[in-house]
């Protein structure tokens, strides 16, 4: 039974992760390690071992989109990249995600996967201009919310580079 607890605790942690981590407008966590800590916690039996490995397979792959999408971000900030550019790019780090896209259109029934990418990228520039450079959020964020409304009254859509 208590491993039956422990397991579910830990799929309870990981869960909770990947729809934190795919959420449209949430920050992202600068690392995992108190997540893995806990992980660990909860699992500390010989029982819960595999479990307790194929949890980190999770953790660092959840990890390494994050840190990709945190790359991306910042190339959007120095200019390196478009809002439309990085919302590609998201939408490849998220395929390593399973069922990602299907979650997402669960979240916002109402709205393009595309748009929503876009979305999640203005919302991770936020995020990184909020620890790196607090006094730019506005403008940069304004700017990019601009550019989002101006593909959708032009396209009517977001549409993105295959």
């Amino acid at each position: 039974m208590k491993t039956v607890v422990s397991v579910s605790l830990a799929a309870g942690l990981v869960a909770g992760l990947v729809f934190w981590v795919g959420g449209v407008h949430q920050p992202l966590p600068a690392d995992l390690a108190g997540l893995n800590s806990c992980a660990q916690s909860v699992l500390p039996d010989a029982d819960g071992a595999k479990e307790r490995q194929r949890l980190q397979v999770v953790l660092n792959d959840a990890h390494e989109r994050m840190a990709a999408k945190r790359e991306a971000a910042s190339e959007v900030i120095a200019g390196d990249l478009s809002l439309l550019e990085a919302a590609a790019r998201f939408r490849d780090i998220n395929a390593g995600a399973p069922n990602y896209r299907q979650r997402m259109a669960l979240n916002y029934p109402d709205t393009s996967y595309e748009e929503l990418l876009c979305r999640q990228v203005i919302a991770a520039v936020e995020s990184v201009l909020e620890q790196q450079a607090p006094e730019q959020v506005d403008d940069v964020v304004e700017q990019l919310r601009q550019e989002l409304r101006q593909h959708l009254e032009r396209d009517g859509t977001v549409v993105l580079a295959p």
